[in-house]
């Protein structure tokens, strides 16, 4: 009895998944902060006031109202012309006594030079010495800073999410191969499928 052999092929079935690459984009703008610093203009203004110095003292001292350091000086002086005075009149007196080619006796005439003395008087307005005005200028000066304002901005970065494009291959439906032996005489019809080829 002769025997026939049929053979059926199931293919293979593969699937493919894919996925689109996406970026996600998000703000973080919850902790941004703006730091601002700001120094104030300031104007100033250093003045110095103008000064008038009136010195009366030898104005007092010429109507005879001396300070004691200028009575001091003033017998100073005083005394020493008269000192100075008295040696010339001296010598210049002694010098008449020793003249003996003159016959005439000096002493008469000395006598009345020194009995008589003549006063001399002038008119003069009082005081007779101004004051002496000093006249200090004063001094303004003004400076003028001006003003800043720092920032500082501090940014912070967004976040990114990034999922990049995937492609998934994998085998959906395995292949099979049936081998089916027929004896002859018995009938057999292999059933359509897809996807299956008989032989």
């Amino acid at each position: 009895m002769a025997a026939m052999i049929q053979i059926r092929t199931t293919y293979a079935s593969i699937g493919i998944e894919s996925q689109y690459a996406t970026l996600r984009v998000a703000e973080n703008r919850q902790n941004e902060r703006l730091n601002m610093r700001q120094t104030m203009p300031q104007l100033r203004i250093n003045t110095t006031p103008p000064e008038l110095t009136i010195d009366q003292t030898q104005t007092f001292a010429s109507e005879g109202s001396k300070t004691p350091l200028l009575l001091m000086r003033s017998f100073y002086q005083t005394s020493t012309q008269k000192g100075i005075d008295a040696i010339g009149t001296i010598a210049k007196e002694a010098s008449r006594f020793l003249a003996i080619e003159n016959p005439r006796d000096p002493v008469p005439e000395l006598a009345r030079q020194k009995g008589v003395k003549e006063k001399h008087f002038k008119m003069a307005a009082m005081p007779s010495v101004p004051p002496k005005i000093t006249i200090k200028r004063g001094d303004l000066n003004i400076k003028a800073e001006p003003g800043k304002v720092d920032t500082n901005w501090d940014l912070q970065p967004p976040k990114l999410e990034y999922q990049p494009y995937s492609v998934k291959v994998f085998l959906q439906k395995e292949p099979q191969v049936e081998i089916t032996v027929v004896e002859e005489g018995d009938s057999y019809e292999l059933p359509d499928m897809p996807g299956t080829r008989a032989e």
